[in-house]
């Protein structure tokens, strides 16, 4: 028997998309769960301020190397064509500058005399400023500066990798907050619709109409709770450098662990690694080079001049050698003296940058110090209340139960119960928040 092809073309495809439809459904896409630590990891690896700060420092050792070649030599060829063939010639040079800004080249030329014949001369050039600057010092500052950025800017990265640790805590804690916020609002919720069925058991409208109106009051706390959960995973996925369309989940498992912290104890380690302070020991150090030269400079210059020339290198007989002393008094040296003072002031600048921010990194390691013994007692604090509360919400439970009072008390005490636990875990995540504040304030 002879199939007609119009019924069994439909029937393959069908069979087909029916296989294709159960392999995707068996396929289930892996959403990664990502805990503290791997979102620390995470913006390490992907945030774009981060990223940005990585491609400043790999700038800033490109310049190093520009610097460095101040001293590297260089090497030109020219060649000269003319329409008069005793214009024509060939010149090559090699230049170089040493340390301490020794200038010296060394160059051939050759040409044809009237004979015809090549004709080859050497010559060979050094000056050295001897008064008024070219100090070894001064010819390296260029490489100082370039290495000083560097150093900064690594110093700048370190800092921002520890302030991104501290911002990607920030962030998860507040997804976790809002995370168990949610789950104690539903918890909320349900009660208020299991009193419901209670009142409605009792037959007690006035114990009817008060549940009624808790389970609104309880769905309106539920959306608060789904919407700043929403926005504390945008606000994580932005800081991390995660897209915002990826799917993410996080662990909500934080441990509340109470650390001793001395602040004093903490103060000169504090003081020592701080990146700020480290930035304006640099700066100084430079500053301090920086004036030198500039003092250096204040003074008449005096160079000295080598030159020495020979023709034909088959007959070195034929040479001559010059010396010379050149001497430069700039008109009332205006410039150098303002330099110079300018580079006074900066350094006095930097000393009281440097006092400002010691005082500052005393007043912020002790203010968080203070603020985070105050979350740790607010947590015992609540902590206690909460036992409290748990006794009178059994109470007026008993109380409500035996007909002694209607269900308003009774639901009073529950809310009370609630908030407070609510109360409770936000205290806990803020002592842990306050803790890595202290942390980075500290240099850990």
């Amino acid at each position: 028997m002879k199939m007609n092809n119009r019924f069994w073309i439909p029937l393959a495809l069908t069979c087909l998309f029916s296989c294709l439809r159960s392999e995707e459904a068996d396929v289930v896409e892996e959403v990664p769960e990502f805990d503290l630590e791997a979102c620390q990891r995470y913006a390490w690896e992907n945030a774009p301020d981060l990223a940005r700060q990585r491609i400043v420092v790999s700038n800033r050792v490109e310049q190093v190397s520009i610097a460095k070649a101040k001293f590297e030599p260089t090497f030109s060829v020219r060649r000269q064509i003319a329409e008069n063939p005793d214009d024509e010639f060939w010149r090559g040079a090699v230049q170089q500058t040493l340390p301490g800004d020794w200038n010296t080249e060394l160059s051939s030329r050759t040409e044809e005399d009237e004979e015809g014949e090549n004709v080859t001369s050497l010559a060979f050039g050094v000056s050295k400023v001897l008064l008024g600057g070219g100090t070894m010092a001064e010819s390296k500052l260029p490489i100082d500066r370039a290495e000083a950025s560097e150093a900064q800017q690594l110093l700048e990265l370190s800092e921002q990798r520890r302030r991104k640790r501290l911002q990607v805590v920030q962030r998860y804690a507040t997804v976790v907050r809002g995370r168990l916020t949610l789950r104690l609002r539903e918890l909320q919720l349900e009660r208020a619709k299991q009193n419901l069925e209670l009142a409605e058991l009792k037959e007690d409208p006035l114990d009817i109409a008060n549940a009624r109106i808790r389970i609104p009051e309880s769905e309106l706390d539920v959306l608060g709770a789904e919407g700043r959960v929403e926005r504390g995973m945008l606000d994580l996925r932005r800081e991390i450098g995660m897209p915002v369309q990826q799917a993410l989940t996080i662990q909500t498992q934080v441990v509340y662990e109470v650390k001793a912290v001395d602040w004093q104890a903490d103060l000169d380690e504090a003081l020592l690694r701080d990146e700020g302070l480290q930035r304006l020991a640099i700066q100084k150090r430079l500053a301090e080079q920086e004036l030198r030269a500039a003092r250096a400079r204040r003074m008449p210059e005096l160079r000295a001049e080598l030159n020495w020339s020979g023709r034909d290198v088959e007959d070195l007989d034929d040479s001559e050698t010059r010396g010379s002393l050149v001497l430069e008094l700039p008109w009332l040296e205006r410039v150098d003296k303002a330099e110079y003072r300018q580079q006074e002031l900066d350094l006095e600048d930097l000393k009281l940058q440097k006092f400002e921010q010691e005082e500052e990194k005393r007043r912020s390691l002790e203010d968080v110090a203070l603020r985070l013994e105050e979350a740790r007692r607010g947590v015992e604090i609540q902590e206690q209340r909460l036992v409290v509360l748990q006794d009178q919400q059994r109470l007026y439970r008993d109380r409500w139960q035996e007909g002694e009072i209607n269900n308003l008390e009774f639901i009073r005490s529950e809310n009370n119960l609630e908030d407070n636990l609510v109360n409770l875990v936000s205290a806990k995540i803020r002592y842990l928040e306050l803790l890595a504040e202290y942390e980075f304030e500290a240099g850990k």
